[in-house]
């Protein structure tokens, strides 16, 4: 790679991008994503650096941009797109600007499922009042304050606001490019990393095992601190590390265990690929193993040709090219710390070390019925019924699941609160542990209960949690609760809307229920009535 490259410009190294772009900057883009901005004021200045940027990791992104408004309204705009509020709030009355903002946030969420960003043009400090837009609809909006105390000072000039239609100096518009990169468009492109592939020959060391063998490998001071920084990641955020080289296995497991001076801690990766197969097929065999969309998996490595078929194969994946400098662990870095505003009620160490312990159930208990490992491992289920507590979950599951989630609602938390507050309504979050891990609130069922007929109008689960044997324990379990509350024997519907998506959904109820999926699927009370679980259950309601 040349020594002037894109990744420059995103550690803020460089002013301008560098004509020597990287080998996705230079290719046709492998992906499309289509953001929406409804904004007040110019936004353009920041799009061409936010689309290099973007490119620079195989993305191409569009832009759709509403007309001026300070009232953001553009009903053209209230689709199922990303969509970004860009407010100036200069000389705006802020309690009137926020109700205005509700209602536009409101139509948006009717449409789409994806988070919305309110990007103010000013400090904290001076927007205190934005502060109320971070809990209006639970983990739905995030707000981004781009300007830190001090900088407005340096970062304007009138003179500019006839140039570029904003009052930012040149350098200002860069750096505030980067910011809403790192903290809005890199976290819509890509999920929090879960897991780090990273490539031997060339990119942790310098040299080729198979030809100048173990002994001769050398290293740069960027490669050094590229295996500590992934280390250092591992241990930090539980990610899941791995290595995928076009090796000898024998010979790889022979250098990890001979050359510590190169930082090959022991059992610093958590997976070897290791054969002469091409890398896609290594990666896409992890991916499955351990049940993670690719669009949560950086890849490293240091050839721009492997770079490309991988990200080609594996559709969403994050690639970066490892050049032997001390930018690469810089960026990494750097994109770690774009998801710790995230707070999310399961945290990232909870997936992973579940994600973990899922490999180990299956290795274990590769020849066993899942009715005999729920068994063998102690599994235990928690049904939080009607609680204020979980609802933030609620949403989160009813958001983001897409293999298994029957109806798609797509719950807002005002949603959930009144099914919850209802008569004849039921909100149910089921945790799963056993002896292996803690799960924690992996699924979500809710009841509508009128007086002859009882719907299960959304039954979600997350991924990490299918393949186990689980469904039939949650369903019939959350099921067996609402009949034993009742007096009634109400007919039982399952709703359900077909999607690209969520063909596990019609799976299970063929296998399990033997049953076809249909827009109401009648789910016969014997079947309740015969359900003998084979794990323990613990039913936890409001009162």
């Amino acid at each position: 790679m040349s020594s002037s490259t894109p990744y420059h410009w995103l550690l803020g190294e460089q002013k301008h991008f560098s004509t020597n772009l990287n080998v996705f900057a230079n290719s046709e883009a492998r992906n499309e994503h289509v953001i929406q901005v409804l904004r007040n004021s110019t936004f353009e200045v920041f799009i061409p650096f936010l689309c290099k940027a973007a490119k620079t990791f195989g993305v191409q992104v569009k832009w759709n941009l509403s007309d001026y408004s300070n009232t953001f309204e553009d009903p053209r705009f209230f689709t199922h797109r990303q969509t970004i509020f860009f407010i100036d709030p200069m000389n705006l009355n802020i309690r009137l600007l926020i109700e205005i903002l509700e209602s536009r946030l409101a139509k948006i969420e009717n449409k789409s499922v994806a988070k919305v960003y309110f990007l103010v043009l000013g400090t904290r400090k001076e927007n205190l009042l934005f502060e109320n837009l971070i809990n209006l609809r639970s983990n739905r909006a995030c707000v981004v304050f781009l300007l830190e105390d001090g900088e407005k000072e340096t970062y304007f000039s009138e003179r500019n606001t006839d140039l570029f239609g904003i009052g930012l100096k040149s350098e200002a518009i860069q750096a505030l490019a980067r910011r809403i990169f790192y903290q809005v468009l890199l976290p819509s492109l890509f999920d929090r990393p879960k897991a780090i592939v990273v490539d031997l020959d060339n990119t942790l060391y310098s040299g080729v095992l198979s030809e100048d063998g173990s002994n001769l490998l050398g290293q740069s001071e960027g490669q050094s601190a590229l295996i500590s920084t992934i280390a250092g990641l591992k241990q930090k955020h539980q990610t899941i590390l791995a290595v995928c080289t076009r090796n000898d296995e024998t010979e790889v497991r022979n250098l990890l265990d001979s050359r510590k001076d190169l930082g090959f801690q022991d059992d610093i990766f958590d997976f070897l690929l290791a054969s002469w197969v091409p890398k896609e097929q290594m990666i896409d065999e992890l991916l499955r193993i351990v049940n993670i969309a690719p669009n949560s998996v950086i890849f490293i490595d240091d050839s721009p040709i492997e770079l490309l078929q991988v990200s080609d194969a594996i559709q969403g994946i994050l690639p970066i090219e490892a050049d032997g400098s001390l930018r690469i662990p810089k960026l990494l870095e750097k994109i770690f710390d774009s998801y710790s505003w995230q707070d999310s009620e399961v945290t990232s160490h909870m997936r992973i070390s579940d994600i973990k312990a899922g490999v180990i159930r299956r290795n274990i208990f590769s020849g066993s019925s899942s009715q005999d490992t729920l068994l063998k491992l102690g599994t235990s289920l928690l049904f939080e019924i009607d609680s204020m507590d979980s609802l933030n979950r609620a949403v989160e599951l009813s958001i983001k699941t897409n293999q298994f989630n029957f109806f798609q609602q797509r719950f807002t938390l005002e949603q959930l609160k009144e099914l919850v507050e209802a008569k004849l309504a039921h909100v149910i979050v089921v945790s799963v542990k056993d002896d292996m891990s803690n799960s924690g609130r992996i699924a979500l069922i809710t009841f509508e209960i009128s007086e002859k007929e009882t719907f299960v109008s959304e039954f979600a689960i997350s991924c990490r949690a299918l393949g186990r044997g689980l469904e039939d324990e949650i369903f019939f379990g959350a099921l067996s609760w609402l009949c034993s509350t009742s007096d009634r024997e109400n007919e039982i519907y399952l709703k359900f809307r077909e999607t690209s998506k969520n063909r596990p959904c019609q799976e299970w109820l063929s296998s399990s229920l033997d049953l076809k999926a249909n827009s109401n699927i009648r789910i016969p009370i014997s079947k309740v009535n015969s359900f003998s679980t084979k794990v323990n259950l613990e039913y936890r309601s409001k009162s």
